[in-house]
């Protein structure tokens, strides 16, 4: 192997027209076996081996870059492969070319448009539903003395704020007592990701997706009422339960203890609504014990359980 000198550099090719780099020996389907000479490129730094055309071999790829190559083009077929119908682009026709949806995934065409459809007609039902919801029997009453037996403290947990179009997630039933009737996850059917309602109830998608229904549990549901004189919530005459109604569950009491309007009545003269954390910190209501197995929403339950004694507590010594 000898060194091109740098005064030769320019015009090496036409000095050593047999002196090709690897780069040019591929693009005429060249191999070169073993470097002739060599040059140092002041642009790069770097050291260009060149190779003698007449020596050079027919090109063939190596088993390493067939392997890479095929890997390659695997991760392309599954990235640009349609998210419901698995076609994949080079097998489909052009009219199915895979286009991006606003969920990140890859759909041909006709799902896309099969998709915005569903859509459509998901937000048509869901407008319906937002306009013939009928009245709840649900009367709003203050903390009463009544067996903790015929208590009953409900609180659930959802995909987001709007009844007529999202979905709940978990059910927590609780009796005066403080014991769990029901406690229960679910998995949504049309809602696939709720990132903001995610980080308050920390409820994630992973957690619910081998879940039932709420469907499927109404009729158990109802049951934790039988012999029920009184709910209490948090919030629940405005979020709760007409949630629970426009899912098809609406309770056969009508008595209902809703402790946010009681907090605020106390603290804000109805000004401006107070969260269960900021009224058990006003009660001075610690946050009761996770136990094992147990969801987040029966922990609020719980709380709200709390801080009811606590008002009754606070109601009897004034």
């Amino acid at each position: 192997m000898y060194k091109i000198p740098l005064k030769e550099l320019k015009s090496y090719q036409e000095s050593h027209p047999e002196l090709y780099t690897k780069t040019e020996l591929k693009k005429i389907k060249l191999r070169g076996t073993e470097p002739v000479a060599e040059y140092h490129n002041m642009n790069s730094h770097k050291t260009v081996y060149l190779y003698d055309k007449n020596a050079a071999i027919p090109y063939q790829k190596t088993a390493e870059e067939l392997a890479k190559q095929r890997e390659s083009s695997r991760r392309y077929a599954e990235k640009h492969k349609c998210h419901d119908c698995g076609r994949r682009e080079k097998y489909a026709l052009n009219l199915y070319y895979p286009t991006p949806y606003s969920q990140g995934i890859y759909l041909c065409y006709e799902c896309y448009d099969r998709r915005t459809i569903e859509d459509y007609d998901a937000k048509k039902i869901r407008l319906a539903k937002k306009l013939t919801m009928p009245a709840l029997p649900y009367e709003r009453a203050f903390p009463q003395k009544i067996p903790a037996e015929k208590m009953r403290i409900v609180e659930i947990d959802t995909t987001g704020l709007n009844w007529w179009e999202d979905e709940i997630l978990s059910v927590a039933i609780l009796d005066g007592t403080g014991k769990t009737l029901y406690n229960a996850l679910f998995s949504p059917e049309d809602r696939t990701f709720w990132s903001e309602a995610q980080a308050v109830n920390g409820i994630s998608a992973d957690m619910v997706r081998r879940k039932d229904t709420f469907a499927m549990h109404r009729a158990e549901i109802l049951r934790c009422m039988d012999g029920a004189e009184f709910i209490i919530t948090y919030g629940g005459i405005e979020f709760d339960l007409p949630f629970l109604a426009a899912h098809g569950v609406v309770f056969p009491v009508h008595e209902v203890c809703d402790l946010m309007y009681d907090c605020c009545e106390m603290y804000y003269n109805y000004e401006k609504l107070t969260t269960l954390s900021d009224a058990a910190m006003r009660y001075k209501v610690k946050r009761p014990e996770i136990e094992t197995e147990e969801i987040e929403t029966v922990t609020k339950a719980k709380t709200i359980l709390a801080l009811y004694n606590a008002v009754q507590l606070e109601e009897r010594e004034e």
